[in-house]
């Protein structure tokens, strides 16, 4: 190996040093080696004449040794190489089964806010591996740091939080978890004060999913706290994905019948109209189906007819979005059930659109229209 070769050092990721003293190759992997490298300042470059790395399956204990009685420096330079590291599942695994978890529960419940920022962040990385939303589910580590969602945590630490609960409540066991552990009223207090619009989008797709952990009672939980009232004045937000995440919102309480007559009672279903013309498709989707759940209802269909709900319905089934034909199939067919509306989609126009998608070429549109052209025909 040529002298020139001796000072190699790398910038990529803040990792300056691919070589450090350890034992052989075959015992390392890339991502160990890079996790005790960007742990330690200064490492010195090994002989030229021997190969070498940082770190092997062994010494994951180590690391975590780090991690646990470090001085605060170096534990963070332990998690921000966590951070990466832990996106790759074998490694995650590994490093579980040496109590990686309660580490990272420690940091998360910490004083220092960087570390507590840092815990979060490496927190939000090992939810997005279904590995490791398993081992958080298992712990129940989301119980114990519910603390953490404090006025006073920082916006940085509070959106890589929603981030790992986000995660977490994606499966009905993960939100059934998180609503037992009483993070509904918090996320809705969280809704009532001044968020930027990072942290309220992230809000408001949190509690989509604690509404839809299949439990009646946390539906009625929400209304109580006024979950409506939030959710309707962020209606007409300028973000669209705001926009589409309140209908979605709205959507998974509308399966209740005391969510439904709240809907309407507080104009909920008229604005709901108006957003079927949103210049975003993904908005004209959401809200297309946040009707859908909620026009089950009678009064509920009644509010759609006057506030002519049913005008764009041809516009809609027009639309080359699946979502935004598949949602107003799915509303045209329970609207329907309602003499009146009924009446207004029985025209050529309306049957003309609905025919064209009984040839489709997906099974679900073909079905759905199917339903939609029988209800609308539908004859006493």
């Amino acid at each position: 190996m040529s002298s020139s070769n001796t000072n190699y050092s790398y910038s990529h990721a803040g990792i300056r040093h691919l070589r450090a003293q350890g034992a052989f190759l075959y015992k390392r992997s890339t991502a160990q080696h890079l996790s005790l490298v960007a742990a330690r300042d200064n490492v010195a470059d090994a002989p030229c004449d021997r190969v070498t790395e940082a770190f092997g399956v062994e010494n994951w204990p180590h690391l975590m040794h780090l991690l646990g009685e470090g001085d605060d420096a170096l534990r963070k330079r332990v998690l921000k190489a966590l951070a990466d590291v832990f996106r790759q599942p074998q490694q995650l695994v590994m490093c579980a089964k040496f109590g990686a978890l309660e580490l990272i529960e420690h940091g998360v419940l910490a004083d220092d806010k960087d570390v507590q920022e840092l815990s979060v962040r490496v927190l939000s990385v090992v939810a997005e591996s279904p590995c490791g939303r398993a081992e958080m589910m298992k712990t129940e580590i989301t119980t114990r740091v519910l603390t953490v969602f404090s006025p006073a945590v920082s916006e940085c630490t509070c959106g890589h939080l929603y981030n790992a609960l986000i995660s977490v409540a994606r499966s009905f066991v993960g939100a059934q978890q998180l609503s037992r552990a009483g993070y509904l009223p918090v996320v809705l207090e969280h809704l009532k004060r001044a968020l930027s619009g990072e942290l309220e989008l992230r809000a408001l797709q949190l509690l989509k999913l604690l509404l839809n952990d299949g439990v009646e009672a946390t539906v009625y939980r929400a209304l109580e706290m006024d979950a409506m009232e939030q959710c309707a004045r962020r209606l007409f937000d300028a973000s669209t994905e705001t926009r589409v995440a309140v209908c979605d919102a709205i959507g998974a309480m509308g399966y209740v019948d005391k969510a439904k007559r709240a809907a309407v009672d507080k104009g909920v279903v008229k604005k709901l109209c108006n957003l079927l013309t949103d210049a975003k498709w993904q908005v004209m989707a959401a809200s297309a189906g946040a009707l859908m759940s909620i026009a089950v209802l009678d009064d509920a269909k009644r509010a759609v007819v006057s506030a002519e709900g049913l005008q764009s319905v041809n516009q809609l089934l027009q639309s080359s979005k699946f979502l935004v034909q598949l949602n107003t199939l799915k509303l045209v067919t329970v609207l329907a059930a309602y003499p009146p509306a009924r009446r207004a989609l029985d025209v050529s126009s309306t049957e003309y659109h609905l025919r064209s998608f009984l040839s489709d070429a997906d099974p679900l549109l073909a079905r759905s229209a199917k339903l939609a052209l029988q209800a609308v025909q539908w004859k006493a």
